[in-house]
């Protein structure tokens, strides 16, 4: 019986502690809240748009920003290997 206390009483205590720290956790986030400004976010749609217009792939307009990074990213050459220059001597 003295086992299943030894046990019990800091699993209780890890819980009680986990359930008050996501309190304070959530209560914190909702007090600390950004609002999020619709004028960044309209600017930055106006840009993705120009550089979707400019580049040869029209298509890149209709996907996620994370994907059409990772797709101009796919899309640059390798950077070129530097070559050693060998001495006249």
């Amino acid at each position: 019986m003295e086992l299943a206390f030894q046990i019990l009483i800091p699993v209780a205590v890890f819980v009680v502690l986990g359930a008050l720290m996501s309190t304070m956790l959530a209560i914190a986030s909702r007090a600390f809240a950004v609002k999020t400004d619709e004028r960044v976010e309209a600017i930055a749609e106006f840009f993705r748009a120009q550089t979707a217009a400019a580049s040869d792939m029209p298509d890149v307009m209709l996907l996620p920003r994370r994907s059409c990074a990772e797709m101009q990213r796919r899309r640059r050459a390798p950077p070129a290997k530097k070559r050693r220059r060998r001495s006249p001597l």
